[in-house]
């Protein structure tokens, strides 16, 4: 093969490591804007995480949220850990929910940091966002929040992480929890798949999460009414219970990333190209067409046909071009020999 390539013409042989490093510069582009794709997408799943902590620490902070409905509302509350009602003309003491009908009462629905995450998170997938995110925990009270594959491999790195943290999460002090906590706003897992990026950050159980969690038995009457069945308990403080799950959709056909080319990036590219063709033109006139003039006066030379002088370029003499050196050279060479024939009588004249 390289015995073939060899024997090509120099204009043919540049032809083809061009081409191929116009292709490599190609797979090579490919990969960076590739690569920076995982990377905004990564950054986008991060942030929307911190997004979600924030929230969780604003909620928890404010002891959660209490939802407001009246008779002319027609918000659907969904699960709520406690309720109480007022007379809907107003008032501010707490009366027994069964002395009214729903259309006598403004009844206040209160919601813990875990069901307004979930809720948030359910508003984004209803809206249809490019970037969505869920509570998912491997032991789930809703069953729709249950892990799934990339969750579970999340899960099973996250809790390597912690146990070889060195961390104490059995029985934690305040101070350890401090850490634990710390540890998890730092500690990820991400996965590609597709045209999707999958983003996990760990989920610690803390005291708050314990008045749900902690045993069936002590759960509120809402919850244990909302979610039947033995799951979502047993949870430890200190241990990770779950991790909020970031799906962030990335757009990297051929067609998206041209056209997310900036102007700049066209210009470059043309830039690219222009240069390509300079370099096959300066080879085709610097190098090919003096080859080739050199070598018919050569051949003639060897045919003792009747070749007429060869003048020489300016500063061919001089020049450190390899190309003139040589045009030179075999000059000077056919001036000798025509010398020679001249005094000897044949040759070319």
């Amino acid at each position: 093969m390289f015995r073939f390539f060899k024997r090509l013409g120099i204009n043919t042989q540049l032809s083809i490591l061009l081409g191929a490093v116009v292709a490599v510069a190609v797979v090579a582009v490919a990969q960076v804007a590739n690569d920076i794709h995982i990377a905004q997408a990564y950054r986008a799943g991060s942030a929307y995480a911190d997004v979600a902590d924030a929230i969780g620490a604003w909620s928890s902070h404010s002891r959660g949220i209490w939802v407001k409905t009246d008779p002319q509302s027609t918000y659907e509350v969904g699960v709520a850990l406690d309720r109480f009602v007022v007379p809907a003309p107003g008032g501010g003491h707490k009366v027994a929910a069964e002395s009214y009908s729903e259309s006598q009462v403004t009844a206040y629905h209160w919601k813990n940091p875990a069901l307004i995450q979930r809720e948030i998170s359910d508003v984004l997938h209803k809206a249809d966002t490019p970037i969505r995110f869920k509570m998912i925990s491997d032991n789930a009270m809703n069953r729709a929040n249950i892990a799934k594959r990339f969750e579970l491999n999340a899960l099973e790195v996250v809790r390597e992480k912690l146990k070889d943290s060195g961390l104490k999460y059995k029985n934690p002090t305040p101070e350890d929890m401090r850490q634990i906590l710390q540890f998890a706003r730092t500690t990820d897992y991400y996965e590609v798949q597709s045209n999707k990026l999958l983003y996990a950050r760990p989920i610690v159980a803390t005291k708050a999460c314990l008045r749900c969690h902690e045993s069936e038995s002590e759960a509120p009457l809402a919850v244990r009414t909302s979610y039947p069945g033995n799951f979502g308990y047993d949870y430890k403080e200190g241990s990770i219970i779950g991790v909020v799950s970031v799906e962030v959709a990335m757009q990297r056909s051929a067609v998206d990333f041209i056209s997310q080319m900036s102007t700049s990036a066209w210009y470059a590219v043309i830039l690219f190209f222009v240069l390509v063709f300079c370099v096959l033109a300066f080879v085709r006139f610097g190098v090919i067409r003096p080859l080739a003039m050199l070598t018919s006066h050569a051949e003639a030379l060897k045919r003792n046909d009747n070749v007429e002088r060869l003048e020489f370029d300016r500063d061919e003499r001089s020049s450190q071009n390899q190309v003139h050196r040589l045009s030179a050279s075999i000059k000077a060479l056919f001036e000798a020999m025509r010398h020679y024939r001249n005094r000897s009588g044949s040759g070319p004249r």
